[in-house]
């Protein structure tokens, strides 16, 4: 009996389920350097001396916040700025009781704490105030304000200097845990008629009391309808350097809105290369620009900044004050041209190409053309009919399949979701394969046979081989054909003729 080919449809197989993956294109030549200064300094050194070169020529004024004062030349200048020129030094920091020093290194910042209290300066601690800055002449005409945004970034902004002093009287009187002095540390004052909740012009807050359950906290939270305001303010460039793709959900949904306007250019670096790659393809699709350059964060609208200040500012929620900042003078104008500079010596871009299948990671040379064009928005369905025959022993082989490995890997299928028929076409009975039969008892008469029954289905051997010859066409018999291959050694076949 001829065994017609079966048709099959397939399960529909998912595009979630599916890798898309990138291709980068790696920049030739080394990068050049960018030195430090005037205004903005990516190193932790090079910002520590800025401001110790700050604080020896400081006139009338210092207003210092950091955790730690384990900087020896530091110490040094800020105790000769109160003792031998009369400069009014406030210090904001800690009693060094926080689990992040080492033992060493809280011996080093208790000894500095005695020896500024000694040579006059006016010391203050607190455990809620994370900015890190630093005021240099903050009422006069010429004064500086550095503010740290991490370990990886320091500005100079001296348009800042009346808001950030606002915000350090803030720090001051509203978050002073104790006041340190040669005699120990005493209670710090708060007095009533300073405003909690006293707004400060370019420095958006977040303020975040420390309460027990089951109190509910009464937060003062600006920095994120600030950021917002920013971003969607940008009418011309939108650039922005992060610390990763997952570092903000809300931020790279604005993104991506930005991008829909024509006029505005969206750029995004990342110091190293994501693995978020359906972030990616989102990203590429609405018109945004990827590259990876290592570096800081921080946020370019326009002819504006936006830093965050202080290194607890980050992902998670942080108990206290934190605080943002808009730079509109001179180190705004630094980081744009350092994010231009950035953007050109760009390890890696991401090339607008789509692969499904395995994430690919070819590079190429940053100056070659991107020949190839990011995919259409992909189709809800689509059918696909293998044209050739598919010799199998199962249907559950497809995912397994050639033909359905160089389907899902063709760009050219793109689909929300595939679906795929095919023939099944089962191998035929090897000519050299004996027929088994079923043995009946054993005769009462001499020298008779014993009597041979075929099997149902009928089955044939070729050595260990065993092959059953398929009978019937229907899906229900042809099931169960197939359940008996999955729990048996047995082979499904059709006869030669």
């Amino acid at each position: 009996m001829s065994i017609p080919p079966l048709t099959r449809t397939s399960e529909p197989f998912r595009y979630h389920e599916r890798v898309v993956g990138d291709i980068w294109l790696k920049r030739a030549g080394e990068p050049t350097a960018t030195p430090e200064g005037p205004h903005v300094y990516t190193q932790r050194a090079a910002w520590l001396n800025a401001w110790i070169t700050a604080i020896g020529s400081a006139q009338t004024t210092v207003h210092l916040s950091l955790p730690t004062l384990t900087h020896a030349a530091l110490v040094a200048a800020l105790a000769q700025a109160a003792k031998q020129r009369q400069v009014r030094v406030y210090i904001i920091t800690t009693e060094g009781q926080g689990p992040e020093l080492k033992p060493d290194e809280k011996k080093v910042h208790l000894a500095a704490l005695d020896f500024l209290a000694t040579s006059g300066a006016t010391l203050q601690s607190t455990t809620t105030f994370h900015p890190a800055l630093l005021l240099i002449d903050a009422a006069s005409a010429q004064p500086r304000a550095f503010l740290e945004s991490g370990e990886g970034l320091c500005v100079d902004e001296p348009m800042l200097a009346p808001n950030l002093q606002r915000l350090f009287a803030l720090g001051w009187w509203r978050h002073g845990l104790n006041r340190l002095s040669r005699a120990g540390a005493g209670k710090a004052e708060q007095p009533v008629a300073f405003p909690a909740q006293r707004v400060i012009a370019g420095v958006p807050i977040d303020v975040r009391p420390i309460v027990k359950p089951p109190a509910k906290p009464v937060a003062r939270l600006e920095v994120a309808d600030a950021r917002t305001a920013f971003v969607t303010g940008a009418q011309e460039k939108l650039w922005v350097a992060l610390e990763s793709l997952d570092a903000d959900a809300a931020l790279l949904t604005q993104l991506t809105d930005k991008a829909k306007d024509p006029a505005c250019d969206v750029r995004v670096l990342l110091p190293a290369r994501s693995p978020q790659v359906d972030t990616l393809r989102k990203l590429l699709t609405a018109g945004v620009k990827v590259r990876v350059s290592p570096g800081a964060a921080y946020l370019l609208a326009d002819d504006r900044a936006w830093i965050v200040g202080g290194r607890k500012y980050g992902r998670e929620p942080v108990n206290g004050l934190a605080c943002a900042a808009v730079l509109t003078g001179p180190a705004g104008a630094e980081l744009i041209a350092r994010f231009t500079q950035r953007w050109e010596n760009a390890d890696l871009t991401l090339s607008a190409q789509a692969k499904l299948g395995e994430i690919r990671t070819a590079y190429l040379p940053i100056t070659a053309p991107e020949t190839a064009p990011w995919l259409p928005a992909p189709t809800p369905k689509k059918f696909i009919i293998l044209g050739t025959p598919w010799i199998a022993n199962s249907a559950a082989d497809l995912t397994d399949s050639a033909p359905h490995r160089e389907a899902k890997d063709d760009p050219s299928y793109n689909a929300l979701e595939l679906i795929y028929e095919w023939q099944v076409i089962p191998p035929k009975l090897p000519a050299d394969a004996k027929e088994d039969f079923k043995l009946g008892p054993e005769p009462t008469t001499k020298g008779a046979e014993r009597t041979k029954t075929p099997y149902s289905p009928r089955r044939f051997l070729r050595g260990k081989e065993v092959f059953v010859l398929i009978d019937r066409t229907d899906a229900i018999r042809l099931s169960e054909f197939r359940a008996l291959e999955r729990q048996t050694k047995v082979r499904t076949v059709i006869a030669r003729e």
